[in-house]
């Protein structure tokens, strides 16, 4: 027997459902099967908003339209997944499952309450229609299944929302269950509704984060399953989350503990907690992607390891946002119980800890929660320390919340000397700072703190520092030859990408650099400039040429043919904000520079240029010279590539929505904390945050540009003027000089904090919201007012949040993080180099093949 368990996004709709049979039938010619299904991709949020406007009486259309919404999805599904009479029956118990769902609702309605127990109830919803749906795609494809309500067998506790299982009797029961169906002449696969149980006297339960993975280890533990399955949309467990660490490889196999170290830290394929029966019976998990049901996945199981004598770690994982305390004082020293007060008070108060550390001189003790207990946190500790507070023996408890966690994780590193100093190495040459380390006994995890901001750096220096691959050359085989990089614009983002070349090994050599009245060289046979930030401009003095990024393009298109007779290539990077370099770009890639840009003028500048740059960032076009602009849109978020990953994936965004400004963001949530908008533009100026001149950000003119950046990269021919655009600050100040502008900008502080308050009274927030639809083309750009609970609403600093709906995913694929700042900008742009090296080198005239 070997139980396979699906994930909402495996049986998102009635195509995935179709691969699911396929995966199911496939299985069955080995051995015999039951599969666990969660609900579609999606339904259990509905389900959760469904049950939240249940408890207010106000909200009862709101109800009704979600109920709407869930019986069309399921009703449309069945269509699909069933044919002729099997159709008609399949509707008849679909609708069924569906009225008990509308009675339960309107019942909460009239009653203005949704206790856990209803709650419960509601949500089941999910999973029953689920395993229906899958039950009659087998059927239709020859295969005899049958949907198996789990609250017949799985007994638990009475808490809602988070029931356990009584263990003993859940496993008779379906061993019974099972015994019986064996007796049949044919056995009907069972299709059984993860997630659920019940209460000894029949309440609905559900199971919690994880649940269907949990249901999935009672039936596996209880039926002494040969393996369990866990199908999700990942090629099993990464090295590193894929999204920030491109690099990031599938571990074949990993140890139960090593996937409980990775879990607890932010990888979310599976939350062991729940797969800890399949683990006491000895079972093994197998954790396998629908989409790519050819790869091998990962391997879980005890006395196996994802490391190894030659790669020491499993993975590398990060949770964040978190809350770093540090409780400190003199008092401490020498003094038993401090530490045992503190977590219990801690417990007591329902605070979970992540993580701990202590100082060896017993001075101080510091530790990590989730965000938004801070208050919570601060009563209950001040509270029991209250005597030694007032007498001098504790400080106050310090708080640091914008700051994340970084484990990297592995049973290989055990007894391993060096592992921590090659970590922290890593990090120092990446210029991450580390504010709290710590260390289980165990050796299998280091565990460091870092702000939020250098989270990505972080991930990616320890990941290349023990995942690089180190590929062996023949000694008659040459070392390939390097990337050539020209930079132009040396203000806050080029100087980040200069200490980036500085730093970081890589096959990139600096051969020039301009700002914008000066150039710089390397000259024939010389090597490559060596330049950092701090000797930069001395180096212009005393060497520079008159000139600037204009001469350097006029440079680049004179010479590009003798600069790749060695074999190398050659890139202009352009972090300037110039128009005029921005309109050499094609020039530049016809004559076989490859072009990495920060500079928006270019990709959004007039549909000719665009057009012109078009076949040079377009995947399916083949070129010697390559465009790319990861940097021009979210700054060091993946979008660009995203998008592009899901086009070639086969699916079709349709709509792309957010908040793709963190300039704005940080501007925004600053003025609902009772600043003013001059004084926060300031602050979001010196810091980097905003274009060289904030006027763009105000105006909504950088937000347009990126959304002609977005639909362009999808092949639309949208113009500047299509785009609809709402300026944050309207007036004729934004005409003028920029001292001009600065010092008329506190003149419209009073209007913007007067539209802050009407809008919080209305129990509303405002943000500055970008929106494109591809059936119409239609493109807008304006300061909207959103529910206190939407997305956009509780963005933290700089971030931006990005929303891809498309075919696949109706309900929207989320990128959210920093989007602004001088590091992530440059940290997307030196990735993109490296991207550009690994694609030109190869093809470059006369470059040696690897």
């Amino acid at each position: 027997m070997r139980i396979l368990k699906f994930g909402g996004t495996s049986v998102r709709d009635a195509e995935r459902i179709a691969v699911v049979s396929g995966i199911v039938r496939q299985a069955t010619r080995r051995e015999p099967v039951a599969v666990v299904v969660s609900a579609l991709a999606g339904v259990t949020g509905r389900l959760v908003a469904l049950a939240a406007a249940a408890a207010d009486p106000e909200s009862g259309e709101a109800a009704e339209a979600t109920l709407d919404e869930l019986t069309e999805r399921h009703l449309a599904a069945a269509a699909e997944v069933a044919e002729g009479e099997a159709r008609e029956a399949l509707v008849a118990r679909l609708q069924e499952i569906l009225r008990q769902l509308r009675d339960v609702a309107r019942g909460a309605v009239l009653v203005g309450e949704c206790t856990p127990r209803t709650r419960d109830r509601i949500l089941a919803t999910g999973e029953l229609a689920s395993a229906e749906l899958v039950a009659a795609r087998l059927c239709r494809d020859g295969v005899n299944a049958q949907a198996l309500d789990a609250r017949q067998l799985v007994v638990t506790d009475d808490r809602h929302g988070g029931a356990l299982a009584f263990l003993d009797l859940t496993r008779s029961r379906i061993r019974r269950h099972f015994q019986r169906l064996g007796e049949e002449a044919s056995v009907p696969i069972q299709v059984i509704t993860g997630f659920l149980g019940a209460t000894r006297d029949g309440a609905t339960t559900t199971l919690g984060r994880g649940g269907s993975d949990y249901t999935a280890a009672l039936f596996g533990g209880a039926l002494d399953a040969a393996a369990i399955e866990i199908w999700t949309d990942v090629d099993g467990v990464m090295s590193a989350d894929p999204r920030r660490v491109p690099s990031a490889v599938s571990r074949r196999r990993l140890s139960f503990e090593e996937l409980m170290e990775l879990a607890h830290f932010g990888a979310k394929v599976v939350y062991p907690p729940t797969v800890q029966p399949a683990r006491a019976a000895g079972i093994p998990l197998l954790i396998r992607n629908t989409l790519h049901p050819e790869h091998p996945g990962t391997e879980v199981r005890d006395g196996i390891s994802g490391s190894s004598a030659t790669q020491p770690l499993a993975g590398v994982t990060s949770t964040g946002p978190v809350s770093v305390y540090r409780l400190e004082g003199p008092g401490m020293v020498g003094i038993p119980g401090f530490a045992g007060r503190l977590f219990q008070a801690l417990a007591q108060c329902d605070v979970s800890v992540i993580l701990i550390t202590q100082a060896s001189s017993e001075h101080s003790i510091s530790f990590a929660t989730a965000p938004g207990l801070t208050e919570r946190v601060l009563r209950c500790v001040h509270r029991e320390f209250e005597r030694e507070r007032l007498g001098g023996a504790l400080y106050d408890l310090a708080v640091d919340e914008d700051v994340c966690v970084v484990a990297a994780v592995g049973e290989g590193m055990a007894e391993r000397p060096g592992i921590a100093a090659r970590l922290f190495a890593s990090l120092r040459q990446a210029r991450v700072n580390v504010r709290a380390i710590a260390q289980g006994s165990s050796e299998r995890n280091i565990s460091t703190v870092v702000a939020r901001a250098d989270e990505t750096i972080a991930l990616r220096a320890i990941h290349d520092a023990f995942f690089a691959p180190t590929l062996p050359r023949r000694r008659s085989q040459p070392a390939p030859a390097p990337l050539r990089v020209y930079l132009a614009g040396v203000g806050g983002v080029g100087s980040s990408v200069l200490d980036l070349l500085e730093r970081l090994p890589s096959p990139l050599a600096l051969c020039g650099v301009a700002d914008s009245r000066r150039l710089l060289l390397a000259g024939d046979g010389d090597h490559p400039l060596l330049l950092s930030r701090h000797t930069l401009a001395s180096e212009l003095d005393a060497r520079g040429a008159p000139g600037g990024g204009a001469a350097l393009a006029d440079h680049l298109v004179a010479h590009s043919a003798e600069l790749g007779e060695d074999g190398s290539a050659c890139v202009l990077v352009d972090c300037s904000a110039s128009p005029e370099l921005a309109r050499r770009h094609p020039d530049l890639l016809r004559a076989g520079c490859s072009v990495v840009t920060a500079n928006k003028l270019g990709i959004a500048g007039d549909a000719e240029l665009a057009e012109a740059l078009r076949p040079y960032f377009d995947p399916s076009e083949e070129t010697r010279s390559v465009y790319r602009d990861e940097a021009t849109v979210g700054a060091g978020l993946p979008i660009l590539s995203t998008l592009h990953e899901l086009e070639l994936s086969g699916d079709r965004i349709v709509r792309i929505e957010g908040v793709f400004s963190g300039t704005l963001a940080f501007v925004l949530a600053a003025l609902r904390r009772g600043r003013a908008l001059s004084e926060v533009v300031h602050e979001a100026h010196a810091a980097g945050y905003t274009e060289p001149d904030p006027r763009a950000d105000l105006s909504g003119e950088d937000v347009a540009r990126k959304l002609l950046v977005l639909a362009r990269h999808l092949g639309e021919r949208c113009r500047p003027q299509d785009v609809e655009v709402e300026p944050l600050v309207h007036g004729d100040d934004l005409e003028g000089s920029l001292d001009e502008f600065w010092a008329a900008l506190p003149a419209h502080d009073d209007a913007l904090r007067q539209r802050l308050e009407a809008t919080a009274q209305r129990g509303r927030a405002l943000a500055y919201l970008a929106s494109w639809n591809r059936s119409d083309g239609r493109a807008r750009v304006s300061l909207q007012e959103v529910d206190p609970d939407h997305p956009a609403a509780g963005l933290r600093g700089t971030d931006n949040l990005f929303v891809f709906v498309t075919e696949r995913c109706p309900g929207g694929l989320t990128i959210q993080g920093p989007g602004a700042g001088t590091e992530v900008t440059a940290g997307a742009v030196f990735s993109d180099l490296l991207r550009v090296a690994g694609e030109v080198l190869e093809v470059a005239p006369g470059g040696a093949s690897s």
